[in-house]
């Protein structure tokens, strides 16, 4: 060794983990910037429910797989989300 520290630690199970990548630390950055993003704007934002092309794009959606369960949710909370906001 040339008596520098590594940049990693072991965790309990001997794997490397890096001190600044833990998934704390990722999710605080993230809302952070994230935060810090809203305040720049002042534009209003995109309603995205009131698209139409994008309100047709969700129409075909649900009779191309009806048995979908993810469609059906998506598509549900899609619609319950619009609804609260307008």
């Amino acid at each position: 060794m040339d008596g520098t520290e590594p940049n990693y630690t072991l965790n309990h199970d001997g794997h490397r983990t890096v001190p600044w990548r833990s998934p704390v630390k990722i999710l605080a950055i993230a809302l952070l910037s994230l935060s810090l993003s809203a305040f720049g704007d002042d534009e209003k934002p995109v309603n995205y429910c009131h698209n139409q092309q994008v309100n047709l794009h969700w129409e075909s959606m649900l009779p191309e797989s009806p048995e979908d369960p993810l469609v059906i949710k998506l598509y549900g909370l899609r619609v319950g989300l619009c609804q609260m906001i307008d």
